[in-house]
């Protein structure tokens, strides 16, 4: 299903003192320690299919991204960047679509042409993350021209994201797209990232992760 708006969450609030424990590395705090030593753990993950480039822990979590080694349907290299960490009843929403809370993530991120655009469409609900367990998602894709001078400028978002929590952790992801055919319409836009690849992609990172999740 597609819909004609679109909406950028940032679910993971890396760094905010809302997003619960932080990371002490204090002499003597051993309760800190080990808690770091397991964010460790999670910064630098092997996910087959995948090349990491980035991975560190940051203050309340991990950061790290990854790259597909396989191409897109449209040419293109999949990126995916991946959160994880504790997370309270506050930060930790209902896995559950939520019309006021989907809009009132649209005003806040959303990119002020795009949202003019007639053709935006997007989509957001539950899908198999893995391991037997549901997750949300949130799809959108954008292709929009503009006549500049004596020529055309196009515009494009296009962008994947996915969220799952077990009441006391969360993991996000957002997956966009690099390299590929130049982008000349909508539809050539929609080859560089299906959202069936997208879910792909997160499925199989998320198979490495599953393991720092509760039952």
């Amino acid at each position: 299903m597609e819909r004609g708006l679109i909406l950028i969450p940032l679910l993971f609030c890396l760094g905010l003192s809302a997003c619960g424990d932080e990371v002490s590395t204090g002499a003597g705090d051993e309760t800190a320690g080990a808690s770091k030593i397991a964010l460790d753990q999670w910064s630098q993950v092997a996910v087959p299919g995948f090349q990491q480039t980035s991975g560190k822990v940051a203050q309340a979590g991990t950061m790290s991204a990854y790259r597909q080694i396989a191409k897109t349907a449209g040419g293109a290299t999949l990126q995916v960047r991946v959160t994880y960490g504790p997370c309270t009843p506050s930060t930790c929403e209902p896995l559950a679509p939520d019309a006021t809370r989907d809009h009132m993530r649209l005003r806040r991120h959303l990119n002020r042409k795009h949202a003019s655009n007639p053709d935006l469409k997007w989509d957001t609900g539950l899908f198999e993350i893995g391991a037997g367990r549901k997750g949300m998602f949130l799809w959108t894709r954008s292709y929009m021209e503009e006549k500049q001078g004596g020529g055309t400028r196009r515009l494009t978002a296009h962008l994947f994201q996915a969220w799952f929590h077990d009441g006391g952790h969360l993991i996000d992801f957002a997956v966009d797209t690099r390299g590929g055919k130049r982008v000349t319409s909508d539809a050539e836009l929609a080859l560089q990232m299906s959202p069936e690849e997208a879910k792909q992609a997160v499925q199989a990172i998320f198979a490495a992760f599953a393991g720092a999740f509760g039952n």
